[in-house]
């Protein structure tokens, strides 16, 4: 656990962690919090910011197109590392369960009993009413409320089935008996006579064989796609205007990237540097109007635009030239035309 920390922190480049585990917010998203949420007692609230939920939502929707999964997990990231990744580092991180025992085979299994036997009495009221050729009388409106009332009722008193009783359901029609170890006696010499068994280690989270491949192959489809998921700046529409004997420069910088080049997170703990832009002018300019260096923080991702001006004398457009750097989102150079 400390090397993965260790890790993180010597490599500032880090900009998106995604974790194979228990967890899971590509399906499910999970908690999330305002942008401006308050802290409590000087300790900042769990959970995503909102900004940076909407950008998890994008990419889990491409995670399940790609990859079909329909897998919840976990949502306690209390004291986990990818909940120290995002809320002390800032950095973006994904959680993908791959699998786990499906839980709706007892109700596909009641649904077809269900309508089986709705089916049933439906034949055999049909089957009275030709042999004695009478109808029932038609109930009234507040009759019938009543009876879906006490039905609705019934229903709610029923017991409900727990969520290891529908992974054994699943276990049985999926003739998985290794999943499951029977109950054994066994004296142990402390605790005296008690039973072992139940589930197997890893039965509930590991796929079938034969779904295994599947598997591997569109998680690796979509881990290939994120490398158009992460921040990347770019300078576009360089130019120069001449203003009488001054030069207007003018340039922006663009994050086509999903991502943004700084969470709204990480402006909280400013453990994610800043873009640096700098105009490189020769020797004798001037610089009247703009920053020799400029930091840019807030450019979101999806095409966002920082615009950037200067006001020039003593030099000619060729000699002028602009660049960005980052430590984590690449970086550009461009000469003034």
């Amino acid at each position: 656990v400390r090397a993965l920390y260790e890790f993180v922190l010597a490599h500032e480049d880090i900009q998106l962690v995604l974790v194979y585990g228990e967890l899971g917010n590509l399906v499910e998203r999970g908690k999330g919090v305002d942008d401006d949420a308050k802290p409590s007692k000087r300790v900042p609230p769990s959970g995503v910011r909102e900004s940076d939920g909407a950008i998890l939502d994008t990419i889990g929707e491409r995670y399940r197109e790609i990859t079909g999964d329909t897998t919840k997990g976990s949502q306690d990231e209390a004291g986990t590392f990818q909940a120290w990744c995002y809320e002390q580092r800032g950095i973006t991180t994904l959680n993908a369960a791959l699998w786990s025992i499906p839980l709706d085979a007892e109700a596909d299994s009641a649904e077809a009993d269900s309508a089986e036997a709705d089916s049933s009495e439906a034949d055999s009221s049909e089957a009275d009413t030709e042999e004695v050729g009478t109808t029932k009388p038609e109930q009234s409106e507040e009759e019938t409320e009543t009876d879906e009332e006490k039905k609705e009722e019934e229903k709610d008193d029923e017991p409900k089935p727990s969520d290891d009783a529908k992974r054994m359901i699943w276990i049985d029609l999926n003739s998985e008996d290794a999943r499951h170890l029977g109950w054994t006696a066994f004296d142990h010499p402390e605790l005296g006579p008690v039973e072992v068994g139940g589930f197997a280690p890893y039965a509930l989270v590991e796929p079938p064989d034969e779904d295994r491949v599947r598997i591997a192959d569109k998680q690796f489809e979509f881990l290939l796609s994120l490398d158009a998921t992460v921040a990347r700046v770019e300078l576009e529409d360089v130019r120069v205007t001449a203003r009488g004997e001054l030069l207007e420069v003018e340039a922006v910088l663009v994050n086509e990237g999903l991502l943004p080049l700084v969470t709204t997170w990480g402006k909280k703990t400013r453990t994610t540097l800043p873009a640096r832009v700098e105009i490189h002018l020769p020797a004798g300019a001037t610089l009247l109007a703009g920053s020799k260096r400029v930091l840019v923080s807030d450019l979101r991702g999806s095409g966002g635009r920082h615009e950037l001006r200067w006001l020039v004398s003593g030099a000619t457009a060729a000699s002028i030239g602009i660049s960005v750097v980052t430590r984590h989102a690449g970086g550009a150079r461009a000469e003034v035309k």
